[in-house]
């Protein structure tokens, strides 16, 4: 139903989200998290069909939890990840998982199809600044 009148929104500030873990699972500060079929916060990976989410704010160990029992905090955001193959060329293109930490141009290796961590902002010797969120 449309509005009539005024009304407050219920409003976040920032690009902090809590997603609940995947059961027998660690997420190391700093780590790439993504969402698995379950909607179950994991350590990026080279796997296809995660949704990335941004980077772990603290460490999480659920290493002996089941699925939910404990929330990993993300924040979105501009991060500098490892990466070996991306360049200057690659700006403003896709980045790919290939762990918790490194990022690839390629969304393929041989069979494995990778999931997108998140866009291409800039490229250092460093690595590759990837922004993660929209």
């Amino acid at each position: 139903m449309a509005l009539s009148s005024d009304t407050t929104l219920t409003r976040r500030e920032g690009h902090s989200f809590s997603f609940p873990q995947k059961g027998s699972t660690k997420i190391y500060r700093g780590a790439m998290v993504a969402l698995d079929a379950n909607g179950y916060a994991v350590p990026g990976k080279a796997v296809d069909k995660l949704v990335c989410v941004g980077v772990a704010v603290r460490g999480s160990d659920n290493s002996s939890g089941a699925d939910g029992a404990v929330d990993v905090e993300v924040v979105q955001g501009i991060y500098l990840m490892k990466s070996s193959d991306i360049d200057n060329s690659h700006v403003g293109g896709w980045a790919w998982m290939v762990d918790d930490e490194t990022v690839s141009e390629k969304n393929r290796v041989g069979s494995v199809s990778r999931s997108s961590a998140g866009y291409i902002k800039a490229v250092t010797k460093g690595g590759a600044w990837i922004k993660f969120g929209k």
